[in-house]
């Protein structure tokens, strides 16, 4: 059977979500960030350090992860141009017919596309979060029934892109540079032995 996107998004429909579908926060107001493509995101804060990718670029599948000559996981997202403010929603299913598992829900990087390489938009100046920053995958513990997964709903606008603790309390992560217009991607890392990504566009709010 084909699977589409569309329906992706409409199977898990209301499942483990992160905040609220629809044009939240900012919206209205213009993104403060680089244009484009920049060459680096730079940070002004000496003391800030980006989190690093827990995987390497060759692991990275887009849209569909396959393993064994099977479609295994799938992600999709409700839109490919999103306006600075608004929010995206992101799918992530089960193809197979079997329980599969996965790491947590966090296990996710928002990456920007840079002359130097797509770098995440988001780190720390506190030590205490090293688990973020050492680019280390975790233990998988996540069990998805067929057609289950998880979801998230990101608004893309800075404060909205930290809250990634399990509980849904703050963590001590920031975005820095600001968010600006350009390409940028979703990578979640918790399939074992790779990463499965798709990329979106951010624009200025309509």
């Amino acid at each position: 059977m084909r699977v589409t996107r569309r329906g992706v998004l409409s199977a898990l429909g209301a499942a483990t979500a992160v905040g609220s579908a629809g044009c939240l926060g900012g919206a209205g107001r213009e993104p403060e960030g680089p244009e484009g493509t920049p060459a680096d995101l730079v940070c002004e804060d000496e003391g800030f350090r980006r989190l690093e990718p827990p995987f390497e670029e060759d692991e990275v599948s887009y849209t569909t992860f396959v393993g064994d000559g099977e479609p295994l996981f799938e992600l999709a997202l409700d839109g490919r141009t999103i306006a600075y403010g608004s929010t995206v929603r992101v799918a992530l299913r089960n193809r197979t017919d079997e329980p599969r598992e996965t790491g947590p829900r966090t296990a996710f990087s928002l990456q920007r596309a840079t002359e130097a390489g797509w770098q995440d938009v988001r780190g720390t100046t506190d030590e205490s979060v090293d688990k973020w920053l050492d680019g280390e995958r975790g233990e998988s513990g996540t069990v998805h029934g067929p057609s289950e997964g998880f979801v998230w709903d990101l608004t893309l606008e800075e404060p909205d892109l930290v809250d990634v603790d399990e509980s849904g309390a703050s963590t001590s992560l920031s975005v820095c540079p600001s968010l600006g217009t350009g390409s940028y991607r979703f990578v979640y890392w918790g399939i074992p032995e790779g990463a499965l990504a798709e990329e979106f566009t951010v624009v200025g709010p309509g």
